[in-house]
């Protein structure tokens, strides 16, 4: 097989198997870690944002998604950033695609904390 037609089928295998590692939860980070539940409703608890998520997010997502960082168009570094990006936040917290694999990883309850505080309207709380 020529050289470069090696280097993109193996990057094509690669990007494959990480889409289905990401969707299927089939990693070690996944297990490890464990994701988190989206609630069906606002927990009795409603998490507060100043408290409970922002230093989540600070901890965990703030060095990429902040200023100077690799994401910083998707910045996660203040209320109103979170609350514009929410349903995308809902989404990679539930099924553990962020942070990425080789980053430290937030505790199920911490990720649970995220869905909570967005089940309950993600308030400025």
């Amino acid at each position: 097989m020529h050289p470069k037609r090696w280097i993109v089928t193996t990057l094509a295998l690669a990007s494959v198997t990480a889409c289905y590692v990401s969707s299927t939860g089939s990693s070690s980070q996944g297990s490890s870690s464990g994701c988190g539940t989206a609630p069906a409703s606002c927990p009795s608890s409603n998490p507060s944002y100043a408290t409970d998520v922002a230093p989540v997010l600070y901890q965990y997502c703030v060095s990429c998604h902040g200023p100077g960082g690799s994401v910083a168009g998707k910045p996660l570094d203040s209320y109103q950033a979170v609350k514009g990006l929410s349903g995308n936040v809902q989404k990679l917290t539930a099924n553990c695609s962020m942070p990425p694999s080789s980053a430290a990883q937030p505790t199920s309850a911490d990720r649970d904390t995220i869905l909570g505080w967005i089940a309950c309207g993600a308030q400025d709380n």
